[in-house]
């Protein structure tokens, strides 16, 4: 207790010292460093609002002053503290622009946690292939500077991935290697997290005894340094094991002080772990009624903050609640549900592409040390080489699997009608739809696979392009990319693979969009979009004319303006579909002409229209507003739907 007070006691002491300077520094470099500070201080004591106005604070007097360092670190503290509030998007969006600045800065110390932090975001949304991409490069950087601490906090976020993936040896190791450095350099928070997670680990390995002792020693550590957040959830890993040991009793109880600490402080992905938790105890006591109401609680959150790996576990405790209740019908949809996200974040291709990036990682280590020994002109010309390589792996991998993935449905289109002529033979039928289903899924799956690859290829290649445009034309081409990818993925995730609900998958283009090119603090993106349902060739064409348009209103509508909105519409009308997209920006040029566009998007936003049979119209007035009608279906499918 005496400890806690002399630290509480030292906090203010320091804040107050802090904030004094603050008030009587003059405007300038010295400001901007002491802001930064500042709002380093109040985060690493938990207090997030007052860390998010100090460092927007520093943001603006750094662009203000065109002081890079100062914007960097404004940029990493404000992913820092989105991350701490649970806001991953607007966490990402900071954090991507401070690694921008720190590329260009060659601040290599600030980019290697800038790698970890965008890993821990993946691995929350459970994107583990590219979030062992970022650690690695975290891991290599720290390496080559000799920084203890960030290759401790690289291999403690390694850890964690593997044991997402199951590999709890490989995540037991890179802990285990992560807590002696932490003890090395006498990081005492660093130390308790490693305590935490190998107490994890051995839980998971039935290991229990083994695992208390890892806990309470982790818990001791983070109650002397006051880390609020770290013993909520060490004595919510203290409960779990008592739950397997039977003894729920004490098991709610070191729950519910787990949870009313992170209800004080409104950690939102805390919440969701404990209700999760409480929720299973409750199931296990038979308190149904009470289960079943933390479980809707944590699902609502997982809604909120798109955490997907949690809603796994959510949906399979549900089921279990509905099987202890006899409720079979829904007990079966939830396992559903369960297992089709399950197939998503783990599957075998998964799992090979992230031992590939380890391997990658090693090997790239070794070749680094031999190169070294080579001349200057033999390196560059091998990295030229590699380069050219890459380039044209990228374009041929992107025209091949743009020609599978055509091809693909037409032949399911084929396979439809043909199963309609043969209505007569209704047993071969079942079987065949059956074999079908699981036929598609996996092709939808694969698809979906492939494409995001290539879309983190183009990626890694933006990052390392020096000219601009070049790097600007990738990221424009990984998007349209990632636009065909979901609709793989929402058809794999679903039973009708014939049509697209376009509410869904519009919803979830503009939303990657945001993440790549919008400011949350500027521009507010409004939905009033209706479940129309499209076929999937016109789905595919619909949501690149989207991509491009929110793409192209993101990147030049408010280049002059502090705030705006773009409004996305698209209702059915009679035989229609109609998409509306508005803005509130700068509008378009006064030499602009949409009959001969000169920008590639606008290009294939009229190609893309004249595929879909419809008309375009622009408007630009208080902004711009894109008009586009269709019919919803071809002659064609007008002619089949009348045959049938």
């Amino acid at each position: 207790m005496l400890k806690t007070s002399v630290s509480f006691a030292q906090a203010t002491q320091d804040k107050n010292i802090l904030l004094d300077s603050l008030k009587h520094s003059d405007k300038g470099i010295e400001k901007i460093n002491l802001l930064n500070t500042v709002a380093m201080f109040f985060y690493e004591n938990e207090d997030m609002d007052s860390a998010f106005f100090y460092s927007s604070e520093e943001l603006k007097l750094a662009i203000n002053e065109k002081y890079s360092k100062g914007i960097m670190n404004a940029y990493y503290t404000l992913g820092l503290v989105y991350k701490g509030k649970d806001e991953y998007i607007k966490s990402n969006y900071n954090l991507e622009k401070a690694l921008q600045v720190s590329m260009d800065t060659k601040d290599d110390e600030i980019s290697a946690k800038i790698y970890n932090g965008i890993a821990e975001i993946l691995i929350n949304k459970g994107e583990f292939i590219l979030a062992l991409e970022n650690c690695y490069k975290s891991l290599k950087i720290s390496e080559n500077r000799n920084d203890k601490k960030g290759i401790a906090n690289s291999l403690k976020l390694i850890g964690t991935i593997y044991w997402n993936q199951g590999n709890y040896n490989l995540a037991l190791d890179h802990n285990n290697k992560a807590l002696k450095i932490f003890e090395e350099i006498h990081d005492k928070k660093g130390i308790a997290a490693s305590l935490n997670a190998i107490g994890i680990i051995y839980k998971i390995k039935k290991e229990y005894l083994l695992a208390l002792d890892y806990y309470e020693k982790a818990l001791v550590i983070r109650t002397e340094i006051g880390d609020k957040y770290g013993e909520a959830r060490t004595l919510g890993n203290i409960a779990n094991v008592y739950v397997i040991q039977g003894d729920y009793n004490k098991a709610i109880g070191f729950y519910s002080k787990s949870l009313k600490i992170k209800q004080e402080k409104n950690d939102k992905l805390g919440i969701l772990s404990g209700s999760l938790n409480l929720g299973d105890t409750y199931i296990d006591m038979k308190e149904y009624a009470i289960a079943e109401q933390y479980l809707n609680t944590a699902l609502d959150i997982t809604n909120e903050i798109g955490v997907m790996h949690f809603k796994k576990e959510i949906y399979n405790s549900f089921s279990k609640l509905y099987a202890a209740q006899k409720k079979f019908e829904k007990a079966y949809y939830y396992q559903k549900l369960n297992t089709e996200i399950r197939d998503t974040l783990f599957n075998v291709d998964r799992t090979k592409q992230i031992a590939e990036i380890q391997t990658k990682y090693e090997t790239e280590k070794n070749e680094n040390k031999i190169e070294l020994l080579d001349k200057e002109n033999k390196v560059k010309e091998a990295r030229l080489t590699k380069k050219q390589f890459q380039t044209n792996v990228l374009i041929i991998g992107v025209v091949v699997v743009l020609i599978f993935s055509f091809v693909l449905y037409k032949k399911q289109k084929s396979q439809k009608r043909a199963n309609i002529q043969l209505e007569a033979q209704k047993g071969i039928i079942e079987k065949s739809n059956q074999e079908k289903e699981v036929l598609l899924k996996e092709v939808h799956h694969r698809v979906k696979n492939n494409l995001q690859i290539i879309s983190s290829l183009l990626n890694l290649q933006s990052r390392k392009v020096k000219d601009p445009n070049v790097a600007e034309a990738l990221k424009d081409g990984r998007n349209r990319v990632k636009a065909m990818a979901l609709i793989h993925q929402k058809l794999y995730m679903k039973e009708n693979f014939g049509k697209v609900d376009l509410k869904d998958y519009l919803e979830g283009i503009c939303e990657n969009l945001f993440q790549s090119y919008g400011d949350p603090d500027q521009v507010k993106l409004k939905f009033d979009i209706h479940s129309v349902q499209l076929n999937v060739d016109r789905s595919i064409f619909l949501g690149l004319i989207v991509n491009e348009v929110i793409t192209n209103a993101l990147k030049y509508a408010f280049t002059e303006r502090e705030s705006g909105w773009i409004r996305i519409g698209l209702n059915e009308k009679d035989e229609n579909i109609e998409l509306v997209v508005k803005d509130n920006g700068i509008g378009m040029p006064t030499d602009f002409n949409m009959k001969n566009p000169e920008k590639f998007g606008l290009q294939l936003v009229k190609t893309f229209v004249q595929k879909l049979n419809g008309t375009l119209n622009v408007f630009i007035l208080e902004g711009t507003t894109i008009h586009i009608v269709f019919p919803k279906t071809t002659s064609i499918e007008n002619k089949t739907d009348e045959n049938d």
